[in-house]
């Protein structure tokens, strides 16, 4: 119901200032092919491209749309864009975008559905954003920020800030994959950077939240916003982890890096740090190993005019230790009084010397009975909240060289066990880049290598410690590893004797322990502009 009102809000006004204030209208259609020898494309021609295609049928498309960005005066501006995307498969005709933007300078009011990412370097050539990527198709939001960088007053543009608040919808039928349905999402970031120095650095942090929503009785989940905000617990949702933990799902990235030059190439180097919950960030990120680390070069050279190099480390999830302890199928915290109780009576009627621990003996003593040495707080399972995941019309939100159980199931054959994340323990490194053959031929490539661990299943799951633990044979796909090439080698022509008209056509190879699939792209883009501001005149 909100995207159907925002949408007829859209239409009128957009009526009106078509006739009132806009000079000029691009409009575009493009049509695509993109297949596969599998019966469906591979990796990159399907990923990362906002959801556009379908990753489990070969795909013709037609997509037109428009766009008019409009400026009153030195600081007032609005942008609207719409684009559709329509299939031989109805069901998958969608609003690949429809928004409008207010502006006043470089503070903006977004609403809509529109292309979008946090913590991404760069949409054509990056393997993705942990928190919100290229990956899926945008869902409807609205938000207010600085959405670029914007100088401090004093510092003479020395210092610059940038930094958002979104609220969002996931109004997809969720429960393929999460308990809950119709939840809402709360997306914020905060950056600061150095400018002008002969090495510039930039700090920042985001957070993505997923809430609220209706279960599938139709019970609706009570909305919680502050608990959201700081990610912190709340009763009103009636279920246990989420008083004890958080209200909802959470995922956040630490973000730095470096940008300097040296003889004419440019440098970025990056580093961020994924957090599914405290243990993520606790004491400097001392328990936290995983990593997202990038250098992108870009050159005056037209051949290569950027080269990206990313190594993602998603292994360790603060570690190997179960979240929280389980004695006998039961979930405890020793901070609740009841949950202490029930252990020191368990563990008496067992003949243990328990009497009188509090809360830090107990943590202690559970360690060693029940967690094999290990801390708790570690397997955090990125993407596998109990209650939701960070999942949106089928695709992960974030990182893509992770695995889902459809996707398995499309690659193998057969349901890999697990939940429904089954892989988002991988080591990757990839490698793109970007340049132009001559004025009117460019390309773009990437190359992936990663090495694929599965999930917590090879323990039968993040609260267990069977598995291969107690049976060296266990049966289980991604044991010891599974490694998968992604290749993508894509060209864009423009044509001379027809202006606006140009050619994209791409090859691409995915190969390894995995699946093996080749495929490519083809598509047409004929793009025009329109002033209005003379034909009004006339």
């Amino acid at each position: 119901m909100i995207l159907k009102r925002f949408l007829i809000f859209f239409f009128i006004l957009m009526a009106h200032l078509s006739f009132s204030g806009i000079d000029s209208l691009e409009y575009h259609v493009q049509g695509y092919a993109a297949m596969g020898t599998e019966g469906y494309p591979p990796h990159w021609i399907v990923s990362n491209r906002y959801g556009m295609f379908s990753d489990t049928t070969n795909n013709l498309m037609l997509v037109p749309g428009f766009s008019m960005p409009m400026s009153f005066g030195k600081r007032f501006g609005i942008e609207i864009g719409f684009d559709a995307a329509f299939t031989l498969n109805v069901k998958r005709n969608l609003i690949y975008q429809g928004y409008l933007n207010l502006r006043y300078g470089k503070l903006k009011i977004i609403a809509g559905r529109q292309e979008y990412t946090i913590g991404q370097y760069s949409e054509k050539l990056s393997v993705g954003s942990f928190i919100v990527s290229n990956n899926a198709l945008s869902y409807p939001r609205v938000g207010i920020g600085f959405y670029e960088y914007v100088d401090v007053p004093f510092t003479k543009g020395y210092v610059q800030v940038m930094g958002a608040f979104n609220h969002g919808w996931l109004e997809d039928d969720r429960f393929e994959h999460s308990l809950i349905s119709d939840s809402y999402v709360q997306e914020k970031y905060a950056y600061i950077r150095s400018n002008k120095l002969p090495v510039n650095l930039h700090l920042g942090i985001a957070h993505l939240g997923i809430y609220g929503g209706s279960k599938s009785d139709g019970t609706e989940i009570p909305y919680d916003f502050w608990s959201a905000f700081f990610a912190r617990g709340s009763n009103v949702a009636g279920q246990k982890g989420e008083a004890a933990n958080a209200y909802g799902e959470h995922m956040g990235i630490f973000d730095w890096g470096l940008n300097f030059r040296i003889k004419g190439l440019k440098f970025q180097l990056y580093q961020q740090k994924p957090i599914n919950d405290s243990g993520g960030y606790h004491k400097w990120f001392k328990y936290n190993k995983d990593n997202y680390i990038g250098v992108i070069v870009e050159t005056k050279l037209p051949f290569i005019r950027k080269a990206l190099y990313e190594y993602v480390s998603t292994t360790n999830q603060v570690g190997e230790g179960t979240p929280d302890p389980v004695v006998d199928g039961k979930i405890l915290f020793p901070f609740r009084d009841d949950d202490r109780l029930w252990l020191e009576q368990y563990y008496t009627d067992l003949g243990y010397e328990v009497s009188g621990f509090d809360v830090i003996d107990w943590y202690e003593f559970l360690e060693d009975e029940v967690n094999y040495g290990h801390r708790f707080g570690g397997r955090v399972d990125y993407y596998n909240n109990n209650n939701y995941r960070n999942i949106y019309q089928g695709r992960i939100m974030g990182m893509s060289i992770f695995h889902t159980k459809p996707q398995m199931l499309k690659y193998t054959g057969s349901n890999i066990s697990g939940e429904y994340v089954v892989n988002n323990r991988v080591k990757a490194h990839h490698f793109g880049f970007e340049g132009a053959i001559n004025p009117r031929l460019s390309y773009w490539a990437k190359f992936t290598y990663t090495q694929n661990y599965g999930s917590w299943q090879e323990y039968e799951g993040r609260y267990k410690w069977d598995g291969i633990v107690l049976d060296p044979d266990f049966d289980w796909y991604y044991k010891g590893t599974k490694t998968q090439w992604y290749s993508l080698f894509e060209i864009d022509y423009r044509f001379v004797k027809v202006k606006g008209l140009s050619l994209q056509a791409a090859v691409s190879y995915d190969f390894g322990q995995i699946i093996d699939n080749f495929g490519g792209l083809l598509g047409l883009r004929y793009s025009g502009l329109v002033n209005l501001k003379k034909s009004r005149k006339k």
